[in-house]
């Protein structure tokens, strides 16, 4: 590719622009706010109506589809086809298209029409046997976004993860998942690891997993030595949006007691997320003389310390990442005596 090509390129302001008719606004808007989560540049003219007032709208919407995006969704439907406004869209979406060494409309049928200008040869995404988040992939795929895929297909959205750690030597914790599952293959069970820290063994408690208000059985081990994995099996296939919540506690006296012992947590995310979202509650009354946080980001270590912001009484941590990057690794440390 020439710089010129490269550099008019770089210069569009939009990714994709949506091309559709208002009575299929429904799905189009599903499709663009899913795109949006994943930071894709998206022309939907709900969010420009600021940009459009005032502005003759033939000519404005002509340069959109003509030359600021690097690709056009077409939902195409009757409503589509019999319109003004989406057949003026078209026409300059397919000038754009005669011109382009590669595809620029990205085809996607609401219902059987046959929409002029686009040969029945052309590759489409059929919208009555896909689910718009699904569609939202597709395009990001095409649009060539980097997403991790799991071993399930599985996508997170969110982790939210709660520490609370007692003068016993008892540890609760419980996390809150938001799951994005768009695979082919239909989540039926879940599982999560427990660690023993400095490899000492743990007696579990309370061990649970919930979908929404519903809680599930639960295949866990009843003593940990070093890690365990924990299993739970969903009443249906998880969907999109759905919130996955597990809990559990255990007892490790001679390892948060002890002053001179730092506790350390370590994970590397292997999904594409938008948020990490992590509490640390300490005991009342107890002093928090170190906390440490490093995150790592491929050779680039980012070291945060917490130790002005701590308060004697009831020190709380919390810690927040929006959209970490697959492959980030996060370490945790602190030490927690008496006063």
């Amino acid at each position: 590719m020439s710089k010129e090509r490269s550099s008019r390129k770089s210069k569009r302001p939009y990714d994709v622009a949506m091309s559709f008719a208002g009575e299929d606004r429904a799905i189009v808007e599903n499709v663009a706010d899913n795109l949006d989560r994943f930071q894709v540049r998206v022309f939907y003219d709900e969010w420009e109506k600021h940009k459009l007032v005032g502005e003759d709208l033939y000519t404005y919407l002509a340069d959109i589809y003509e030359n600021r995006a690097s690709y056009c969704a077409m939902f195409i439907s009757r409503a589509y086809v019999s319109k003004a406004w989406p057949r003026h869209e078209r026409r300059f979406a397919q000038a754009r298209a005669f011109s382009s060494r590669r595809p620029y409309i990205l085809p996607i049928r609401l219902d059987g029409t046959r929409c002029p200008g686009i040969p029945s040869t052309v590759g489409f995404i059929d919208a009555r046997k896909t689910k718009p988040e699904a569609i939202a992939v597709l395009l990001l795929r095409r649009l060539g976004k980097e997403l991790y895929r799991g071993d399930d297909d599985t996508f997170m959205l969110k982790r939210l993860m709660q520490w609370r750690v007692f003068w016993n030597g008892t540890v609760r914790a419980k996390g809150t998942f938001r799951m994005l599952h768009l695979g082919r293959e239909l989540k039926k069970r879940i599982t999560f690891n427990i660690w023993s820290p400095d490899e000492r063994p743990l007696s579990l408690k309370d061990v649970a997993v919930t979908v929404g208000r519903r809680r599930l059985a639960v295949s866990a081990p009843s003593v940990v030595q070093t890690s365990r994995e924990c299993r739970a099996t969903l009443p249906r296939p998880l969907a999109f949006g759905d919130v996955l919540n597990y809990q559990f506690s255990y007892c490790c006296p001679g390892y948060y007691k002890d002053v001179s012992e730092v506790c350390r947590d370590q994970f590397k995310t292997g999904y594409h997320m938008l948020k990490w979202e992590y509490k640390f509650v300490f005991p009342r009354n107890s002093v928090l003389s170190m906390f440490e946080l490093c995150r790592r980001v491929g050779r680039q270590n980012y070291l945060q310390s917490y130790g002005s912001a701590i308060e004697q009484g009831c020190p709380v941590v919390y810690y927040e990442r929006s959209r970490p990057l697959v492959g980030s690794e996060l370490s945790i440390a602190f030490k927690v005596g008496r006063p």
